[in-house]
């Protein structure tokens, strides 16, 4: 009976729906980037994400969508030359709060769940640790930087001496 209440296609088959189900997890333990000034070995940043975590989960029968985000901690040091034996060499960094629930640097997840017609968004920030140093952050943002190159135009323009020529 269940056949029969299917609707038909236009080429007189029955059509057939086949609910899937979509559970993807990538994990990264780390991801780093250095930038570097003039060469390799003139580096002005150490940038590392530690233990990112990235879930998608699809479940087309119940009209769900699930997807999370969790960066355990963002490691970023200044490692110019002229800063070795500063006190602090880190921009940010998780600190270690071993006696909270908030181990991530940050956490966001979304659920949608389509046949109720509702959405929930959640952001959780854990205990970063902000250290401001302007140098440092002068040096980066010349390095971001873009200079745009400059562009004459020159119109030639001739002189006419009018008063000769009304005499």
């Amino acid at each position: 009976k269940e056949e029969e209440m299917r609707p038909i296609t236009h080429a007189g088959i029955r059509e057939v729906e086949r609910q899937t189900r979509i559970y993807s997890t990538l994990a990264v333990e780390m991801l780093s980037l250095e930038l570097c000034g003039q060469g390799t070995n003139d580096s002005l940043l150490y940038l590392s994400a530690v233990k990112t975590h990235i879930k998608f989960d699809l479940i087309t029968d119940k009209g769900q969508m699930v997807t999370e985000i969790a960066l355990r901690d963002l490691i970023c040091k200044d490692v110019r030359t002229k800063t070795i034996g500063r006190q602090f060499g880190s921009l940010i960094q998780q600190c270690d709060d071993t006696h909270g629930e908030n181990k991530d640097l940050f956490l966001i997840s979304y659920m949608s769940d389509g046949n109720e017609h509702r959405s929930e968004t959640k952001l959780i920030v854990g205990s970063p640790r902000f250290v401001f140093i302007p140098d440092a952050i002068a040096d980066i943002l010349s390095f971001l930087s873009y200079e745009k190159p400059e562009t004459h135009v020159e119109l030639g323009v001739t002189q006419v001496d009018l008063s000769s020529s009304l005499m």
